[in-house]
């Protein structure tokens, strides 16, 4: 029992303490560093415009220390032309992303999920913004943010001026493993 009541103070307390934050300002430093993270650990993108930058993030965050994508002054970090974010694992959080000037190239904007079996679950995308994101021919399908996964959230994200066809946020509650997903959107 001593033992467990150890681990358990370890956990709390010294974890935390051993937590990092990586400043990157390109998509090859962001590959490479994203492969290091480890709970309570922060990956924070630079400030400027970063073109075309197809973010994977993932990782293997705790409830009480998940691993964090963010910026490093919000509103002075954007998203731009064909950038995209997929993110999988468990308990990760974005911060802070603004997608503007730009359209994703396939589908997706921000997806939970990358290919078919490697989803996003307790996640948080939080402070995000897409505005006007939209490919030059309205026709053109598109949907900015797909949940798929178990228990994410989406809080305070503005979502505004989609113009082509296609939907801005959808949850997907097909298939095994994404049915009862207890999202939250607020």
């Amino acid at each position: 029992m001593k033992k467990i009541i150890y681990i358990f103070i370890l956990s709390c307390f010294i974890l935390p303490l051993l937590a990092k934050d990586y400043k990157v300002t390109g998509i090859a430093e962001f590959n490479s560093t994203v492969k290091l993270l480890q709970p309570g650990d922060k990956i924070i993108l630079a400030k400027g415009a970063w073109k075309d930058a197809r973010l994977v993030f993932f990782g293997e965050g705790s409830k009480d220390n998940p691993i964090t994508l963010t910026v490093e002054e919000y509103g002075t970090t954007t998203m731009e032309g064909g950038s995209t974010l997929q993110m999988y694992g468990n308990y990760l959080v974005v911060d802070g992303l603004i997608f503007v000037n730009g359209y994703a190239p396939e589908k997706e904007v921000i997806e939970f999920r990358k290919g078919t079996s490697r989803t996003a679950n307790n996640s948080v995308l939080r402070n995000c913004v897409i505005d006007r994101y939209n490919k030059a021919d309205r026709t053109s399908i598109d949907s900015w943010v797909n949940l798929w996964g178990r228990n994410n959230e989406v809080v305070n994200c503005y979502f505004g001026g989609k113009t082509n066809h296609g939907v801005t946020l959808i949850v997907w509650p097909n298939g095994e493993g994404h049915n009862k997903n207890f999202h939250r959107i607020h």
